[in-house]
């Protein structure tokens, strides 16, 4: 999964369309695997949305955005969570570790049957 963070610098920035820069962490078995760092804040939003798009994201981790935003990011089937703030790394993390315990809550345990 790769989960890109609307970031100014290292935190989270407070808004999609004014952010700085993504931190994108990739992750393997809902572990954080490897970082980039990619450059946003002389792209438009619809230039945002294109890039995380070309860059085939899976999930943008944000404070705010705006909601016609957010419909073209789920268009292109790319999740969206917001109210994010704090470290980017963080959140990616706290991201992980919720999307592993929703799955894992999915799957049916020995005692189910």
């Amino acid at each position: 999964m790769r989960i890109a963070v609307a970031s100014n610098g290292l935190n989270v920035a407070d808004n999609f369309s004014t952010c700085l820069n993504f931190n994108f962490f990739d992750t393997s078995a809902y572990e954080i695997v490897d970082t980039r760092n990619v450059p946003a804040d002389e792209l438009t939003s619809d230039e945002r949305i294109i890039l995380l798009d070309r860059l085939d994201t899976d999930a943008l981790v944000c404070g705010n955005l705006r909601t016609d935003t957010e419909n073209e990011l789920a268009r292109r089937q790319v999740a969206v969570a917001s109210g994010f703030h704090g470290s980017a790394y963080d959140a990616a993390e706290t991201y992980v570790n919720k999307r592993a315990e929703e799955l894992l809550a999915d799957v049916p345990q020995e005692d189910d049957e």
